[in-house]
């Protein structure tokens, strides 16, 4: 049989918990809990409200728990739903190396099957983290070249997301290698995202393409392989195979290299520790570092000037919506001495700050130089400027973002993250879901967080 396809498969059902390092394990559960505290919060946002409507409109007594809700529903529709909610918001997690978004899919996917085969801890565990694994390695394939990853018409975050999800079904069905074969093949052809969504307004239909969408694809095309649904067996192989579908320099050896690569997967993944989108987090800690060396107020200002990698710039310059906006977040800042989750997401404030005020002397400047040079270089850098009345300038600049994977974030972090973006009842449930993942491999029942 052909090589590729049947080498991805047997990776897929035959990884067991107790392959992975210590390091793995701990990690995972690190981007399990934020996982977890994004759809909590995602509750109560415009998407994750949106996705609990389209829940009610579907609810059946299937097994299948939505986060925070109180009824049952499909496998495909809980991973649509949860997965929506984790990416209703941008706090969940990333991989800046794949393009994508792994746990608002992979952990939404796990959920449901976990949650419909009643799975263990340690096999719900193994089968995150074979999504992590396969998911991040497909996209570092498909565009072997790093800047057209970043600029693809065709969403990096469906292909990545999808793979993730299948896998990560696959391993709690225990599917065969045959079924896993044909679990790709229909995968692969769920992988058709467009970049459009960035034009919506609402993050709504970006919930959906970011988190809902691939998780209930990869569920699917993994329960069609369980009910004997035959498709074609050599999907990464065979021309027409699924890499001759993207026009781009594609290298398929990279595939199994980085699946098999014992520093990949989890450990490429990312925390954002600010409630904003990617791109502005090296400037919210930037604008953080100046606020705890200086005094100053806000009037003070004569000026904000931010440079940003001009790869990632165009993502968040004056965007309709106040945590993707980097003239509102600084500007906030700025004037509030710090960020909230409630000052990140006042869509009030960012629409009469537009159009008097501090945010409209924050210059944003679209900077090439602070692209990477080098392959797997961060785009995730700012170079922070306050020009003051006074005629003092301040400085902070990060080439290193904490939460990412040259300074990944600490369970002191994600404590803190989860105290500042969920309060009371939020903050309740997901000190009760805490527990679960401490010691979640020694569960001999998987429970969703929540219920």
């Amino acid at each position: 049989m052909p090589k590729l396809t049947g080498q991805v498969a047997d990776y897929i059902v035959s990884r067991r918990f107790e392959d992975w390092s210590d390091a793995a394990v701990e990690k995972v559960k690190v981007h399990l809990f934020d996982t977890w505290v994004a759809m909590e919060s995602g509750r109560h946002l415009v998407a994750g409200q949106r996705a609990l409507s389209y829940a009610n409109t579907s609810s059946c007594d299937c097994g299948c728990r939505i986060i925070g809700g109180d009824f049952n529903t499909t496998p495909e529709v809980a991973a649509i739903v949860n997965g929506m909610l984790a990416h209703a918001d941008e706090t969940d997690d990333t991989s800046e190396t794949a393009r994508m978004h792994p746990g608002a899919s992979i952990v939404p996917a796990a959920l449901a099957i976990a949650d419909l085969s009643g799975a263990d801890g340690s096999s719900f565990l193994n089968a995150i983290l074979i999504g992590y694994q396969v998911g991040i390695a497909f996209p570092q394939a498909v565009w072997a070249d790093d800047a057209e990853r970043m600029h693809a018409a065709r969403a990096t975050h469906n292909v990545g997301q999808v793979m993730g999800a299948v896998a990560a079904a696959g391993s709690l069905l225990r599917l065969d290698q045959e079924a896993m074969r044909f679990a790709l093949s229909y995968a692969a052809q769920e992988c058709s995202g467009v970049n459009s969504l960035y034009r919506e307004r609402q993050h709504v239909e970006k919930a959906y393409v970011f988190g809902g969408m691939p998780a209930s694809q990869g569920v699917r095309a993994a329960r069609f392989a369980q009910l004997g649904f035959t498709g074609v067996p050599d999907i990464l192989d065979t021309n027409i195979n699924f890499f001759d579908t993207f026009a781009c320099r594609s290298d398929p050896d990279l595939l199994m290299r980085n699946i098999l690569d014992p520093e990949a997967g989890v450990f490429q993944a990312d925390i954002k520790l600010y409630p904003v989108g990617l791109p502005i987090q090296a400037a919210a800690q930037a604008m953080d570092q100046v606020l705890a060396q200086t005094t100053f107020e806000s009037s003070e200002i004569a000026e904000i000037v931010c440079h940003l990698p001009s790869q990632k710039a165009y993502v968040v310059d004056d965007r309709d919506m106040p945590p993707i906006s980097l003239q509102y977040i600084l500007s906030t800042m700025a004037e509030d001495g710090g960020l909230t989750f409630e000052n990140s997401h006042d869509q009030g404030r960012l629409n009469r700050n537009r159009s008097d005020g501090l945010q409209r002397r924050v210059r944003l400047i679209h900077d090439d130089a602070m692209n990477p040079s080098e392959s797997g270089g961060s785009r995730n850098r700012a170079l922070l400027r306050i020009e003051l009345t006074d005629g003092r300038s301040l400085v902070a600049q990060v080439d290193r973002l904490k939460g990412t994977r040259f300074q990944p974030a600490t369970w002191g972090d994600m404590h803190a993250k989860a105290r500042a973006i969920l309060k009371g009842d939020g903050w309740r449930a997901v000190e009760r879901g805490i527990r679960y993942i401490e010691n979640v491999e020694c569960l001999t029942h998987l429970f969703a967080v929540g219920h």
